[in-house]
């Protein structure tokens, strides 16, 4: 029984010696084994690719920084914003810091997405999102979507991209007129899940510049 315990004993100091091992001691940002073993095992998790050691490591000194300068600069949005993570997440362990920053990280970044879309949001963003969806048919319908008459294709693609940005913005029934006839757009879950997939893709290409900016001026002020 005592040499079992020796044994778990040295296998619990040698793992606690491996989760201790500094990889990485640059400008202030030390990583250590541990922290990008627990990263690249979330980022897998959350979005459903490896992650190379290289990039994992530059994402969490960016990740660091700017959670550290919203703390500093903005700390009651900071706290805020781990209360709807928590309202979100009630059974998230608030000690792993690796996941919780991951998760402030990604709400920071939906915060960009979120407000180019209350604010800025075009008729040729939805019409560029249209085009990057491939083989994708809209029903059009002249009874309310009881049932479909034809179909509208890219080649109507101003059409529906007004109409979709309408339903977007304000929760307005889309409709399309195709040879002076006015249709339903019939829009399934799927599609609309499909579509708005689309449409936060164009958006994330369009505040990247703004946020990169911005973590990168909180690494700087760091």
């Amino acid at each position: 029984m005592k040499i079992i315990l020796i044994i778990i004993s040295s296998y619990l100091f040698i793992l606690n010696q491996l989760q201790a091992e500094i990889i990485y001691n640059k400008n202030n940002n030390v990583i250590t084994l541990f922290e990008l073993n627990e990263y690249s095992i979330r980022y897998k998790e959350i979005f459903n690719e490896k992650i190379s050691r290289e990039k994992a490591i530059k994402n969490i000194i960016l990740m660091n920084n700017t959670i550290n300068y919203i703390s500093k600069e903005n700390e009651f949005f900071l706290k805020e914003l781990d209360q709807i993570i928590i309202q979100n997440n009630p059974s998230l362990d608030l000690s792993n810091k690796i996941l919780l920053n991951m998760i402030r990280f990604i709400f920071i970044k939906n915060n960009f997405i979120s407000e180019y879309f209350q604010n800025n949001l075009k008729t040729e963003d939805v019409i560029q999102s249209i085009e990057m969806i491939k083989e994708i048919q809209f029903p059009l319908s002249s009874n309310n979507c009881l049932t479909v008459d034809k179909f509208a294709s890219i080649d109507n693609k101003i059409e529906i991209s007004n109409a979709l940005y309408q339903f977007y913005k304000n929760k307005i029934k889309p409709s399309i007129e195709i040879n002076e006839e006015r249709y339903d757009l019939c829009l399934e879950n799927k599609t609309i899940s499909i579509l708005e997939k689309a449409l936060t893709q164009v958006i994330e290409s369009r505040v990247k510049e703004k946020f990169t900016d911005y973590i990168y001026r909180s690494v700087k002020e760091n």
